[in-house]
């Protein structure tokens, strides 16, 4: 049978290790076979009553015992058991035992009689009362159980520890689970016992350990230390920002305690705080690379882009070859709008690295956004090639192609990203714009809805199921909807421009000026809200304000051909003689023709040019053109009549 050492619980030959104590089971088959010892160093062997006093003894003094019985069959073996203890204890249990034969360590018997008859008698007492009190059995068969004393807190400890080392967190745990609250009432041992536990994985544990013993002596700094590092991990920034507060008081030059605090300031936004600690760890540390990057986050956070590249610059002279650094430097030159350099850092980091998705992603998107659309979705084929399910890489080349207008494509995409994703709002949304793209109105209005569930935070998605129903003229619930995106966002330009659109279609010119006019000063780079209160304002028979206001989307945009057209137009027909002008109507007008050589619209702007500058025949050549571009537009027809009305009448032929 196999005999737990510390419980004495016994087991069958299929277990090993006792469950409750976590303990190996040490026996002596039936069959004679000798369990294998090999783990624990021999202090002494010894006749059976002074193997157990000697085991007590050292048991006391806080070492592991264990005693083997008798291995041979020769008479001199026969009552000699050998007292074990762990490798490390062997020497202070050898150092006690020489006092002991010395006559130096304190005994636990008075000395024997001489005579060998009362010698006997009192080594069966003593026998007799070591097997009552230790609850432990020496028997003379082979079958003679393991003579063991129970851990203390210390001893576990220890134990923990070297499971852990030796790379078994589970064994680790296991044993400090036998640590009772007693065991634990010292801080010092709570911290201890945190430790372990922190290290095994047990962070949970750990971090009531570690408050408890803090709790009762908040001077130990490493407790503070580790109690932080747990709260970083787990995300609760303000508890280790206090935690590092407590390890920095302490320790004004712990260079992880600062930067650690760096971190957890930076995850909730306080970014002068986190700029703070972070400029203190590279002032103990210039090389400190992690700190130097966060330097570089909060750079970019704030809008700093010159200074985040600066502290990239000195991260890429530490390490040269990097591409996490070289990829940083491509997002800060891109965001500094120099593509030119952000290209050339991508490229050098995909050099390195030639499948970094990140960086193969960001060039996707930098082309993109340069109007490289071919060659942005070659690197977005690239992170498909080695990440067939990369919703990132799906998303990109499906905008690629609603940039090209390519909206079936561009569906496809998205739609392969909700099937691994259904709820993903981004690529609901822009499954919408595709569809909407192909005209499948009433279903986009349907993904857009599905977008706003799974995300009803997603201003996106709101404004385009905003938009949606502009499209089928379900006015109440777009303006519902670009509303809510205000309640939002109070800055956001494009729910402006949307709800001016609502309402200059229900017909409220006054609030839809209002919001058009919020809009653009919000978005003052944007030509959109000039061009509606343009619009508005040419309603209303504004002609002046009408013409400033398309004055206003050319300067910013000068090939937008709807506000060149509309201008054009204006200056040839209007009755305000400070705002008439037919030359620099016949000069806009064709520029727009130019810009848009198809559009009939555009013809017919420069045929009224040139009938109001009083050529009517090239008038009449141009509307005709018009009129073959578009042959269902009826005011072309009479457009033409008008223009044939005003030709001069021919003379009498003269016969003389």
């Amino acid at each position: 049978m196999l005999v737990c050492p510390f419980c004495g619980r016994e087991y069958g030959s299929g277990t090993r290790r006792c469950p409750e104590c976590v303990a190996d089971l040490f026996f002596e088959a039936p069959d004679g076979r000798q369990l294998d010892f090999s783990a624990l160093t021999e202090v002494g062997a010894f006749r059976g009553v002074e193997a157990a006093e000697l085991a007590q003894e050292l048991s006391e003094r806080g070492l592991l015992v264990r005693v083997r019985p008798p291995v041979g069959d020769a008479e001199e073996e026969a009552d000699r058991h050998t007292v074990l203890t762990a490798p490390e204890q062997a020497a202070a249990a050898r150092a006690y035992l020489a006092k002991r034969v010395a006559g130096d360590a304190p005994r636990r018997r008075a000395a024997l009689p001489r005579r060998p008859a009362a010698y006997a008698i009192l080594a069966a007492m003593l026998l007799a009362a070591a097997i009552w009190v230790l609850g432990y059995v020496v028997r003379p068969t082979p079958e003679t159980p393991v003579v063991t004393v129970a851990p203390t807190a210390a001893d576990l400890l220890a134990r923990a520890r070297a499971a852990v080392e030796q790379d078994d967190p589970a064994l680790a745990l296991r044993i400090l689970e036998q640590i009772d609250d007693a065991g634990l009432s010292s801080p010092a041992i709570q911290a201890e016992a945190a430790d372990i536990y922190h290290r095994a994985g047990d962070d949970e544990t750990a971090r009531v350990l570690y408050e408890a013993c803090l709790g009762r002596d908040p001077t130990l700094v490493d407790a503070w230390a580790n109690v932080a590092a747990i709260y970083l991990q787990r995300g609760a920034f303000e508890e280790a920002i206090a935690a590092f507060e407590a390890v920095t008081g302490a320790r004004p030059d712990d260079v992880s305690a600062h930067f650690g605090l760096a971190q957890a300031a930076a995850e909730i936004g306080q970014w002068d705080r986190a700029a703070d600690h972070a400029e203190r760890v590279t002032a103990l540390d210039p090389r400190h690379v992690q700190a130097l990057l966060l330097l570089a986050r909060v750079a970019v956070a704030r809008r700093r882009y010159s200074d985040a590249e600066r502290r990239l610059l000195a991260v890429r002279d530490l390490a040269p070859d990097d591409p996490d650094v070289l990829f940083r430097l491509g997002v800060v030159y891109r965001l500094q709008g120099r593509f030119g350099d952000a290209e050339q850092a991508f490229l050098a980091a995909v050099e390195v690295n030639p499948r970094d998705r990140r960086v193969l992603l960001n060039l996707g998107r930098l082309y993109r956004e340069q109007g490289r659309l071919d060659e942005a979705a070659v690197r977005y084929e690239q992170v498909l090639e080695h990440a067939p399910l990369s919703a990132e890489a799906h998303l990109g080349l499906g905008w690629v192609h609603l940039d090209q207008r390519r909206w079936p494509q561009a569906a496809e995409q998205f739609e392969t990203v909700l099937r691994g994703d259904p709820n993903n709002a981004t690529a609901l949304g822009a499954l919408g714009m595709a569809l909407w793209g192909q005209g499948r109105t009433e279903e986009a209005v349907g993904v857009y809805r599905r977008a706003v569930r799974a995300d009803p935070t997603s201003t996106q998605a709101r404004l385009g199921l905003a938009h949606a129903y502009v499209a089928t003229r379900a006015y109440d619930e777009a303006e519902a909807q670009f509303r809510r995106v205000i309640e939002q966002d109070k800055d956001a330009p494009t729910a402006y421009r949307g709800l001016g659109l609502v309402l200059a279609a229900r017909g409220k010119p006054e609030a839809a000026a209002e919001a058009f006019r919020r809009s653009a000063a919000l978005d003052p780079g944007a030509p959109g809200p000039h061009y509606q209160l343009a619009r508005l304002h040419l309603k209303a028979g504004r002609d002046k304000e009408a013409a400033a206001a398309f004055g206003t989307v050319l300067r910013l945009k000068p090939d937008h051909v709807d506000a060149m057209n509309e201008l054009a137009r204006l200056l040839a027909t209007s009755n305000d003689a400070g705002v008439r002008h037919p030359a620099d109507a016949i000069r806009l007008a064709n520029q727009a023709r130019r810009l848009a050589p198809g559009r009939g619209d555009v013809l017919a702007t420069l045929a009224e040019a040139y009938f109001a500058n009083g050529e009517i025949e090239s008038a009449i050549e141009t509307v005709r053109d018009a009129i073959e571009q578009d042959p269902q537009r009826a005011a072309y027809r009479q457009m033409l009549e008008r223009f044939q009305r005003a030709r001069p009448a021919e003379p009498f032929p003269s016969y003389d």
